[in-house]
């Protein structure tokens, strides 16, 4: 037989039999990968990752309410049967009175307190 002769004659293998064998292949290289990934190690993360995570302490926010409250005292005006007042000679006279004092209607209720993250 002639080399050309060989040639010719070699058949190809079956199309089914390069499927399964590529499949087979596919799985394994699949599997290995898998496993890699559930110990931890992966190769395209590298080791800086595998480190364990730790959780921060959560943040605690204190809400204050802070109320505001002016006090005035409102003085009587001096009563003219203690002392009587001295004018000088060209100003008007007059009584000083207070002003009377402002009814103050009461803050509104707070809003209720709610858990919220």
């Amino acid at each position: 037989m002639t080399d050309r002769a060989r040639a010719t004659s070699r058949r190809k293998p079956p199309a089914i039999r390069v499927f399964m064998a590529s499949a087979a292949l596919f799985l394994v290289a699949l599997a290995f990968i898998s496993y890699q990934l559930a110990q931890g190690k992966d190769p395209a993360l590298g080791a800086s990752v595998a480190k364990v995570y730790k959780p921060k302490r959560p943040v605690v926010t204190v809400r204050k309410v802070v109320k505001r409250r002016v006090i005035t005292t409102v003085v009587p005006a001096p009563s003219s049967s203690v002392s009587t007042p001295v004018s000088s000679g060209s100003a008007p006279t007059s009584s000083y009175s207070a002003p009377a004092p402002v009814a103050v209607a009461p803050a509104p209720a707070p809003a209720p307190v709610t858990a919220s993250s």
